[in-house]
């Protein structure tokens, strides 16, 4: 999710154009990159996925790397951004139960490493959860595939602008990356509705951002491991 800073409102819905040969590289390929590192540290991990760090340092090098892409979108925080995050933050423990069994298998996984671990380990999933992982989710549906689906030319389409299929089609879809798929479709909803007040992509990210710091925050006074 961000510092105050973020991205700055533009006529057109990618901040890319001019800058790549392909405008869809700098909101894709964080994700693509992000994708692919789960594959391989997966392969690599039984059970509990001792690796995630590295899911953190591979986001954070892409999103450096297009960085001088998005700065033309740096905008203030809005309060509604931060409304929007916090209110999908409750709905999500209401819709989405704990396990006790996950949250004990999780526990006792995380258990077995070295103290000095256990806390690197647990700043690199909350690093993941409340900053790039936000940030690389909604480049990739609400920066790009909301309006690659109004228009096969997306970087036509205004910033925020969406119909119907695009917002339930990109939210259905953001919803299936989340287990819950009934609460991850709403979820995404709220997030292009965000989108769709400023017409700046700060807005989702910091909604999402807001959104996991929260769920990072409970999880961990509450040992809910299961809801991460």
């Amino acid at each position: 999710m961000r510092s105050g800073l973020l991205f700055f409102k533009q006529q057109l819905s990618t901040p890319t154009s001019a800058s790549y040969h392909n405008p869809a590289m700098p909101l894709l390929l964080p994700y693509i990159a992000l994708m692919a590192t789960i594959l391989i540290t997966g392969a690599f991990s039984s059970g509990f996925d001792w690796l995630y760090p590295l899911r953190v340092i591979v986001s954070i090098s892409i999103l450096a790397y297009f960085a001088n892409a998005y700065k033309p979108w740096l905008q203030p925080i809005s309060l509604t951004a931060v409304l929007i995050g916090g209110g999908v933050f409750v709905f999500w423990l209401v819709a989405v139960p704990a396990s006790a069994a996950q949250d004990l298998a999780f526990a006792q996984s995380l258990a077995t490493a070295p103290l000095y671990w256990q806390y690197l380990w647990l700043g690199f999933r909350i690093i993941g959860a409340t900053l790039t992982v936000p940030i690389i989710e909604e480049l990739a549906f609400r920066g790009y595939l909301l309006a690659k689906l109004v228009n096969k030319d997306f970087e036509q389409v205004p910033p925020g602008h969406y119909t119907p299929l695009s917002f339930l089609a990109s939210s259905a879809l953001f919803g299936l990356l989340h287990g819950a798929w009934l609460a991850g479709t709403l979820a995404g909803m709220a997030y292009a509705f965000a989108y769709y007040q400023r017409k700046t992509l700060t807005d989702p990210i910091t909604a999402h951002a807001v959104t996991n710091a929260l769920l990072a925050t409970y999880v961990i006074m509450t040992g809910h491991w299961s809801l991460w």
